[in-house]
């Protein structure tokens, strides 16, 4: 389960970028665009940051130095700077003004006979008005979470929270606090220029050429045969096996272009979309997914489960039976036939027992104690020291797959990055001629990218059109989706109704256990562990790690609360539970105001039903593991407490507690729940059976036809959960693809003119 870490708001130009984009979905989803613009005091304003940062970094209550105090004092400042100028100044507008805030929510505030709300709505200068004292915002911030004013005050006190904590406990504040020094994920400067001058890979000259005045690119030897959006696993296989059947073949990538081994980039936010600050509609699921060369590979930690192994099988076997997949080609045999020819270009490492360090040997002590068989990962990353960079040691698709095409004199691979494809052009025929994109500014902020590979030269900005004979979408789930609904709204003959519907997402529970004895999640290999509970329920439980920052979003009560937990980060052990889910139609990825991808979702109630237990197994496995507290994401009133206050952090203490967990209701911002192994949106199958994607890969039309050279193969065509973590199962079913492509099996059904 990979960590999501902080904003680095105060620090990161692209993460500041990413936060705004999810303040700014935030305000228009629940009405409060009347909060943008107009002349607000700055002196009221910043008097209710002040009241906000107290409530979550209480410097008087907290025993802190002197000196930590002086930092936390110039992080506030940083954050008031940055907040005023992003979305979340609108938010402090309506703390501020509380009239100003939609008529429900303010008429509920208005109607309340709580001192605190009163205080607030009737005072000038709202939550930051001097008649509130620190007592009085704990009360506001009580009273909102418990959902009295309704859903909207709950998801406004969530984002607040995840905002302010994210941050203070980002650099430089944080790691302090928890008395930890991470290491840079960049290469020292000097070192950087020596690596790349050393392991830039080498490009051969492009054969593409940019007309500017027309703003299209052409291929200097002929047509193009085939474009593949997206470079994750699927896209940089297939452009890896069609190149070396010497087809023109051009790859656009919406992300930077990162030289591996120059940095870390597992996790890192400028790599990853909406630079990792991506929540579902109603706030309740933070997300992830890769946006960069290598797609997910990159920003995951990649654990490698063989599509081979009994929970995929199943699965896949299951498709095979209901006529989703053909039989004849995704046979057991020829599945593991695949696999072995993809094992031997990414090479998953098989990891040792003497690696698991001390926070994943919790997760194997305990699951053992509770009779659950552990099992070690295979990870697609160099075995441990043996890395030839410093600081990176992942086999990403990138690496393995696009950098040996790039160099090719007769065929080279074309690599387009920081170009966001918009839509698949289509012709009078119905068949598609190509793709537009428009060019994105590029991140390159360390110097450790390659902007231009086919030195095109083209503005940020422009729009531009290429064509080609095939267009191949394996731009994830976010990604492919997003390019099918514009293309289809831009051409309601392809406007298949199930695009982006019954979404999966493995949602994930993490905890954290905090034990007598250090623990030091930091050193040593960061996952190691897993345990497949799938053979009696529907949930695997995997290691995880993550930064403070991370660490604060999951702490629930106040600031003292969550101060009190990280202060001893280094007893602090984690993992998770990540949820074989099974979604429903009213879960779908969708288009918001911007034309971006957004993400709807919601637990159904059978699998509501199985994260309850995971919960309560993950639990008892941790205290089986030694924790003496167990610290659960979710204020939800578990207890059943007359005296609830959400605000007030409840830690399970005893192993008997753990059948609370019975009354989890994972209510939307009052319980966290992260995603990262997005599938099932663009689902396969027959036509009848609702599917969008042919047997074939091909798009489904509407009137039950294919577009013959439309192909769609990511994540998204699975047509359920493949039932483990699917970047294994990606790349094979990618490489049995383009061995169809190739072998001429795909021909039969062709446009008319080709």
């Amino acid at each position: 389960m990979p960590p999501f870490p902080g904003t680095l708001i105060l620090t990161d130009p692209t993460a500041r970028k990413g936060l705004e984009s999810k303040l700014h979905r935030f305000l228009h989803q629940n009405g409060l665009e009347g909060l943008e613009g107009g002349s607000f005091d700055p002196t009221l304003l910043r008097a209710t940051h002040d009241a906000l940062f107290d409530v979550w970094f209480p410097v008087d209550i907290l025993p802190i130095s002197n000196s930590l105090k002086q930092v936390a004092a110039a992080v506030g400042d940083g954050m008031f700077n940055a907040f005023i100028s992003t979305a979340l100044g609108p938010l402090l507008t309506g703390l501020t003004y509380p009239s100003q805030l939609p008529s429900p929510l303010y008429n509920a505030l208005k109607s309340s006979a709580d001192p605190a709300i009163v205080a607030m709505v009737t005072s000038s200068g709202g939550f930051g008005a001097p008649a509130l004292d620190y007592e009085a915002h704990l009360r506001v911030f009580s009273l909102f979470f418990q959902g009295v004013f309704g859903a909207l005050a709950i998801g406004y006190a969530q984002i607040l929270r995840d905002a302010y904590l994210s941050c203070i406990y980002d650099t430089p504040l944080g790691d302090p606090i928890a008395n930890i020094d991470p290491p840079s994920p960049f290469l020292p400067e000097a070192q950087m220029k020596e690596w790349m001058k050393n392991n830039t890979p080498p490009i051969a000259p492009s054969r593409l050429r940019y007309d500017a005045s027309n703003g299209v690119i052409t291929h200097v030897d002929g047509e193009i045969d085939y474009i593949v959006v997206g470079s994750g696993p699927a896209g940089s296989t297939i452009a890896r096996g069609l190149q070396a059947a010497n087809k023109r073949v051009v790859v656009v990538e919406r992300g930077p272009f990162v030289v591996w081994g120059s940095m870390a980039t597992m996790s890192y936010p400028a790599l990853m979309f909406e630079n990792n600050q991506s929540v579902t509609a109603d706030g309740s699921v933070m997300y992830r997914s890769g946006q960069t060369v290598g797609g997910g590979t990159a920003v995951n930690i990649d654990l490698a489960f063989p599509p081979m192994m009994e929970a995929i099988s199943k699965h896949i076997a299951k498709w095979v039976s209901d006529g989703r997949i053909d039989s004849s080609i995704y046979s057991p045999e020829n599945i593991a036939a695949a696999y072995a020819e993809v094992a031997t270009v990414v090479q998953p490492y098989q990891v040792q027992e003497s690696q698991m360090n001390p926070d994943n040997r919790k997760l194997w002590d305990g699951a053992e104690a509770w009779k659950l068989p552990p099992s070690l990962y295979k990870l697609n990353r160099y075995e441990p020291g043996k890395s030839p960079s410093p600081v990176d040691d992942k086999h990403d698709a990138a690496v393995c797959m696009l950098y040996p095409a790039l160099n090719d004199a007769t065929f080279p691979l074309s690599v387009l990055p920081n170009a966001l494809t918009d839509e698949v052009l289509i012709g009078k025929d119905g068949c598609a001629t190509g793709i537009t994109f428009t060019q994105q500014t590029p991140w390159n902020t360390m110097g450790n990218t390659i902007d231009d590979p086919c030195n095109l030269k083209i503005p940020v900005g422009a729009k531009v059109r290429i064509s080609a004979k095939n267009v191949i979408l394996s731009a994830g789930t976010l990604g492919s989706t997003r390019v099918l609904l514009n293309t289809a709204a831009a051409n309601p003959s392809l406007a298949n109704p199930n695009i982006g519907v019954g979404v999966v997402v493995h949602p994930s529970f993490p905890i954290v256990g905090l034990f007598d004895e250090p623990i030091n999640m930091l050193s040593g290999l960061d996952s190691a562990v897993y345990v497949d509970v799938t053979q009696w329920n529907s949930f695997f439980l995997e290691a995880m790690t993550g930064l403070p920052a991370y660490g604060s979003l999951l702490i629930p009560g106040n600031g003292v609360d969550v101060y009190d937990v990280l202060s001893k980060y280094n007893n602090c052990a984690g993992f998770g539970v990540a949820l074989i889910d099974r979604s429903g139609p009213d879960n779908r990825v969708e288009l918001d105001s911007n034309g971006e991808a957004q993400l709807k979702y919601n637990l159904t109630k059978g699998d509501k039903a199985g994260f309850m237990g995971g919960a309560l197994t993950a639990t008892r496995v941790m205290f089986r593991s030694g924790a003496k507290k167990v610290i659960i994401p979710s204020c939800e009133n578990i207890f059943q407490l007359s005296t609830w206050d959400p605000m007030k952090a409840t830690p399970l203490t005893d192993i008997e507690q753990c059948n609370a967990l019975g009354k989890l209701e994972f209510v939307p911002n009052q319980t966290i729940v992260t995603a990262a192994h997005l599938q099932s949106a663009n689902k396969m199958g027959k036509f009848e059976q609702g599917a969008v994607v042919s047997p074939h890969h091909r798009l489904w039309r509407p009137d039950g036809k294919e577009v013959p050279n439309l192909f769609v193969c990511d994540s998204s065509v699975f047509p359920t959960s493949c039932g483990a973590n699917p970047m294994q199962t990606i790349y094979t079913f990618a490489h049995i693809l383009v061995q169809r492509l190739v072998s001429g099996d795909l021909s039969q059904c062709r446009c008319p003119e080709a």
